[in-house]
């Protein structure tokens, strides 16, 4: 274990993910961690065969899932920890969410596969779906198109601009805004943590061609949404370097967020996540954890969650 035996930030192939829930566990408990979450998007389908795997292996976990929403215009990921999967009003979000997915990827499957269907692409990659990322359709292409890496980059560069363009309208059209999504997550005993701060920032704010400027953009935003009920932003990400960790710890937040941290693990089958990211490699100690888990315990017993 590489130093940070609380991982609050996986995923498995319900979503985009690389492996089974139990398998992912099984890594886990391979990287000698304490406490890890699986948070894949849009769904907690995974969670039931997750907690069975943690708990034979004696690892600690609890509900998480990461959402798409949106606020004024702008569409980001929010984590939540610790709620009730099967409350009403997340199910509501979240079948929200996978509208917006479900309609984003049949025109991406149509439009880089013609004669290809959403189910052919999840019958090939061997995984249960629904299909949420286009990491399957690139391995689609490559093993039964045979087309070239360079071939799908050219493509996917080609379609850019009209493949964001109908992906902002599903999501305008279908997604929860932050406050819907604050409101249901905390109805349901969870807390809400702002995602890969730096990241967002690259996606949202690619007119600064620094990183800092980025995640302070990035960081003023979180700011913006904890009067609707914003609870925490992730200090530790696999695209956060020390220099913006740091930056994230000093950033002057209207009101104290908590901490929480992850290594954003999809899995580890070559070519088809980022090299060196793994469980440990970035997420919480347990010292600093500790505030988390208060706040958790305090939620749950606000809503008459045990």
């Amino acid at each position: 274990m590489k130093g940070y035996p609380i991982d609050l930030h996986s995923h498995s192939w319900c979503s985009d993910g690389n492996c089974s829930p139990t398998k992912l566990a099984e890594r886990a408990a391979e990287a000698g961690m304490e406490l890890v979450v699986l948070t894949d998007h849009g769904t907690i389908s995974g969670f039931e065969e997750f907690e069975a795997a943690c708990r034979r292996l004696r690892i600690e976990t609890m509900p998480g899932v990461e959402i798409r929403t949106q606020y004024r215009g702008l569409q980001f990921d929010v984590l939540g920890y610790g709620l009730d999967p099967a409350h009403a009003a997340v199910a509501k979000v979240l079948d929200a969410q996978q509208l917006a997915e479900a309609a984003n990827m049949a025109w991406y499957v149509e439009r880089s596969c013609p004669g290809v269907t959403v189910e052919d692409i999840l019958h090939h990659a061997g995984v249960p779906g629904p299909l949420t990322a286009p990491c399957w359709i690139r391995k689609f292409q490559r093993e039964v198109l045979g087309l070239t890496i360079a071939d799908i980059e050219r493509q996917s560069h080609e379609m850019k601009g009209e493949r964001d363009a109908q992906k902002l309208a599903f999501c305008q059209q279908h997604l929860a805004t932050f406050a819907q999504v604050a409101e249901a997550v905390h109805a349901a005993g969870g807390i809400i943590s702002f995602a890969h701060a730096h990241e967002t920032g690259i996606h949202l704010f690619p007119e600064h061609p620094k990183s800092y400027q980025r995640l302070d953009r990035s960081l003023d935003l979180a700011g913006r949404l904890i009067p609707l009920g914003l609870d925490a932003i992730e200090l530790r990400h696999n695209s956060h370097h020390d220099g913006l960790v740091d930056m994230i710890r000093r950033h002057h937040f209207p009101s104290p967020l908590l901490f929480t941290g992850g290594s954003d693990f999809h899995g580890d089958r070559p070519g088809e996540h980022k090299p060196g990211v793994c469980f440990g490699s970035s997420g919480l100690t347990a010292r600093e954890f500790r505030p988390l888990r208060c706040a958790l315990y305090r939620q749950r017993a606000a809503v008459g969650l045990r």
